[in-house]
């Protein structure tokens, strides 16, 4: 597919929480999240669950876990959550995302899952970080992506076009 046809891709906010080591309280929550307790975590970690459908490759859409983790040079941090979350939730493919400003995000993820993963960024963006910016711009690994958010109905509604870096 050349730069200039996009991707279009259907998006679903199922759960905001935080991940919180196995020994806090639930009550120590705000209500509006929710919260999945992991061993050994020792701190808060937010995470979005984002069911994605996608018109041109359906066998990539499904679910994308994307993790609030870290700066790009703390990858001992995200090495860490990779691996506390592996053990409490095995089914679970995590998605770090590692920079963000407005317009911009920096993930790591499967790059075999990267047009996924990048719409499911600007979409979590766009309604958690109130971050209107056209396009928003996704990196992951070598990979950027443009992607224009619009909200149709109950759903996020996409177009996600390759770039150069």
């Amino acid at each position: 597919m050349s730069s200039s046809e996009p991707w279009n891709v259907t998006l679903r906010s199922l759960e905001d929480g935080f991940f919180v080591d196995e020994t806090q309280l639930q009550h120590e929550m705000p209500a509006q999240f929710s919260w999945r307790p992991i061993a050994g975590l020792g701190e808060l970690v937010q995470f979005f669950r984002i069911r994605v459908d996608a018109d041109d490759f359906v066998e990539l859409g499904g679910e994308v876990w994307l993790i609030s983790s870290a700066e790009p040079s703390e990858q001992a941090r995200v090495d860490d959550l990779r691996t506390l979350l592996g053990k409490a939730l095995p089914h679970v493919e995590p998605c770090f995302m590692v920079e963000q400003r407005d317009g911009f995000a920096r993930v790591i993820g499967s790059e075999r899952r990267a047009v996924v993963i990048a719409a499911a960024t600007a979409v979590m963006k766009y309604f958690a970080s109130w971050d209107e910016s056209n396009p928003i711009v996704v990196a992951i690994g070598e990979q950027r992506f443009a992607i224009t958010v619009g909200f149709v109905g109950k759903n996020y509604r996409v177009a996600v076009r390759r770039v150069e870096a």
